[in-house]
């Protein structure tokens, strides 16, 4: 909630009415936290093309050279998708995810070279 009414470190797009792709805790020319979320708690594979047009559009709006994702090491659907769209491990964080039980993270990322699928233009307001 912080993120949508006090700070400017977000971008937030919509995926239709089915959820949300945003990034958080941006630092322009750094880093940004990817964040993916749909309403039927569903990763179809033609779900894919959102995150990637996300990702494309923030890499090009806000000259991010690089974005990471931590996710609970008890998603592996998310993780494939996230694996999918381009996304790398790059280690684990053990115990690094807060929920009763306590279990390790995923922590992934994608450099902006790395983004090589085909540029769509972004369309927010689908």
């Amino acid at each position: 909630l912080q993120h949508l009414t006090a700070r400017q470190d977000a971008w937030f797009v919509e995926i239709g009415e089915v959820g949300l792709v945003y990034l958080t805790n941006m630092i322009l020319e750094r880093d940004a936290d990817l964040n993916v979320l749909f309403w039927d708690g569903k990763l179809r594979k033609d779900r894919k093309a959102a995150v990637r047009q996300v990702i494309a559009g923030a890499f090009k709006e806000f000259d991010l050279p690089r974005i990471s994702a931590i996710l609970p090491s008890t998603n592996p659907a998310l993780q494939r998708l996230l694996g999918d769209v381009g996304l790398t491990v790059e280690g684990t964080i053990r115990k690094g995810w807060q929920v009763n039980p306590v279990v390790d993270a995923v922590y992934l990322g994608i450099l902006k070279e790395e983004a090589t699928w085909p540029v769509i233009p972004l369309n927010t307001s689908v």
